[in-house]
């Protein structure tokens, strides 16, 4: 591959051009295959909130792993999917971000900060705005079929606890970072304002 390579793990239907967006299950499917998409919506299986593009998206489950070579990527970028995954799943996808990473590589992580989430709690007192924000979806509405589409989330991390699994695997350099905050190309794009209030922001390198 030509110039920098920069990968976008769990993309969703936000991948940007000039990455390499990797997704995986219903909802990146049912993007390939549009016709199928929109019967589905007009029948009312699915909500009409799923009717979306995923632009530039290459199919793949990547708790198998990150399909390219060692030492092969200049930038990895993942926004609110590692805590979908369970910790060891979590663990293993870091160790792979690690090996494809060329040495001074690095890497962007936002997920959603527990300690945020809890100060909020704290502050607001609203059980019910805190139980959909823990588990990363509206767990107490009917959604139907569309539930079958949705994973929530599996571990939840502050920066403490997601400092140390990223140090155990090997990353270096781990630091606090913030919303639109880094030297990464497409950080302003990439970086959703969704995510903002709520949002750790990581950094680190591969030395």
């Amino acid at each position: 591959m030509k110039g920098e390579v920069r990968i976008n793990l769990g993309s969703g239907p936000d991948g940007v051009q000039g990455w390499i967006n990797y997704d995986w299950g219903w909802l990146p499917f049912l993007a390939k295959i549009p016709l199928l998409r929109r019967l589905l919506v007009s029948l009312g299986i699915l909500d009409k909130s799923y009717q979306r593009d995923w632009r530039e998206v290459v199919l793949h489950d990547l708790r198998k792993g990150i399909p390219l070579m060692a030492n092969s990527v200049d930038w990895i970028y993942s926004s609110n999917f590692l805590e979908h995954l369970e910790k060891y799943e979590a663990e293993e996808l870091l160790k792979e971000c690690l090996r494809v990473l060329k040495q001074n590589g690095k890497i962007r992580l936002v997920v959603p900060d527990l300690k945020k989430i809890m100060d909020k709690y704290l502050k607001n007192g609203d059980a019910d705005v805190f139980c959909r924000e823990f588990y990363g979806f509206d767990k107490d509405k009917n959604m139907g079929l569309g539930k079958s589409a949705i994973r929530g989330h599996q571990w939840m991390y502050d920066f403490e606890n997601l400092s140390r699994l990223i140090n155990k695997v090997g990353f270096t350099k781990i630091k606090n970072s913030a919303y639109r905050k880094s030297s990464m190309k497409d950080v302003d794009i990439l970086d959703l304002p969704i995510h903002q209030e709520l949002g750790l922001y990581i950094e680190a390198s591969k030395v």
